[in-house]
């Protein structure tokens, strides 16, 4: 199956569909003493991934994959009520301008919303 290129100007090519780009490194106990690591950029889908490849699953710590630095632990009860973690989404890495972007803060709840265009 051939892949679909659009052309933009004459000799330039794009391919419609992009890489969806993972935001987040997850780390997850799985068993008593087994570990697991994924990449993932919606919190919710990944939980249920779990539920349906680990039904035991136990905890997971999320951690920011540029910084490495852990920005989230969730438990089987106390479960993601959003696709993102405040600060971390997709949208503020992909369509801010770097003067735009503001430094990484997990206390901070401030994103970037592009159908408005600005920081909310």
């Amino acid at each position: 199956m051939k892949k679909k290129i659009t052309t933009k100007n004459k000799g330039e090519e794009t391919n419609p569909k992009k890489k969806r780009q993972h935001v987040y490194q997850i780390i997850v106990k799985v068993d008593s003493d087994k570990f697991v690591k994924y990449n993932s950029s919606n919190l919710l889908s990944f939980v249920e991934f779990l539920d349906k490849q680990y039904p035991k699953w136990r905890f997971f710590n999320v951690f920011y994959k540029k910084t490495r630095e852990q920005i989230g632990s969730f438990t089987n009860k106390n479960r993601p009520q959003t696709r993102f973690i405040a600060g971390y989404e997709i949208a503020t890495m992909r369509t801010a301008t770097p003067e735009e972007k503001p430094k990484i803060n997990p206390k901070s709840y401030d994103r970037y919303d592009p159908r408005i265009g600005t920081w909310i």
